[in-house]
């Protein structure tokens, strides 16, 4: 059938202007994606580094590809390409053994997204561990 309504022959239930205006914000939205730094752990043991970062897909359709670079101390450590991302769907990247070379270890780690392509929300696109 065209029409997925339950055919009622009578029924006296009207729609009320507010459900018609929360119908039409819902609607109003771009269909974007909006991928965001869902998990981030990090574990330095001597000088090798240990990270862990799930990204996922919570926009309105799929991605495109983008960019994960990591920093200690605002530093470049690591640079990953992102394969892009359907709707819905998550990416965990894990990493070990990165050469750190600070001997006074490492304040701060944080992970960056980086992409061309338009979002419902660029704030959630970094992330940062706080040791």
């Amino acid at each position: 059938p065209a029409n997925i309504m339950y055919e009622i022959s009578k029924c006296g239930q009207r729609i009320g202007e507010d459900t018609i205006k929360e119908i039409n914000n819902i609607y109003s939205y771009e269909s974007l994606p909006d991928l965001l730094i869902d998990n981030a752990a990090a574990n330095l043991t001597n000088k090798n580094l240990d990270l862990e970062v799930t990204i996922r897909n919570y926009g309105l359709m799929d991605s495109k590809e983008s960019k994960l670079k990591i920093y200690a101390d605002n530093k470049t450590v690591e640079e990953r390409e992102i394969k892009g991302l359907k709707l819905g769907e998550g990416l965990k990247i894990t990493l070990n053994n990165i050469f750190i070379l600070n001997l006074g270890g490492i304040d701060e780690i944080k992970f960056l997204k980086e992409n061309e392509f338009k979002e419902i929300n660029k704030e959630n696109n970094e992330k940062k561990i706080k040791n």
